[in-house]
């Protein structure tokens, strides 16, 4: 009989120290996130659109208001269409701040320095699930 609670309060003990390593990584990535950002960020004339829109998405936090503010810029994306350009859609945004697989295609690659990139990438994802409440789930972190 005691075996089994030896057994269940060391089944809780691991439970406990996962928690608290996983709470202890999700703190350390807000403090690079906080000291990223306590720097300069501002958009520099030679910064391409990409890291124009990642700065941004740290300014603003939302693809929303990014996308307006570089169609706002005049900034559009070449087609093959008589026009011969579009404005920016949240999607294209998106695949910047957040590059995934879209069917058959691969992830866009993004024209930035790395450790904005993933800056912006953590950020994203705190941004994403605090809205739902709760801290960076872990499927994101694989």
């Amino acid at each position: 009989m005691l075996e089994h609670q030896i057994k269940k309060f060391q089944n809780l003990l691991e439970k406990t120290e996962e928690a608290r390593d996983w709470y202890n990584k999700n703190i350390e990535e807000i403090k690079q996130i906080l000291e990223y950002i306590k720097n300069d960020i501002s958009v520099k004339a030679e910064d391409n659109i990409d890291t124009i829109i990642l700065k941004k998405y740290i300014e603003y936090g939302n693809m929303k208001d990014v996308q307006k503010y570089i169609d706002d810029l005049g900034y559009r994306i070449k087609t093959e269409s008589y026009i011969g350009s579009r404005k920016y859609t949240a999607e294209d945004i998106s695949q910047v701040v957040y590059p995934y697989e879209k069917g058959d295609e691969k992830p866009r690659e993004v024209n930035a320095d790395e450790m904005l990139k993933e800056v912006v990438k953590k950020m994203h994802l705190y941004i994403f699930n605090s809205s739902y409440g709760k801290l960076k789930v872990r499927e994101f972190n694989k």
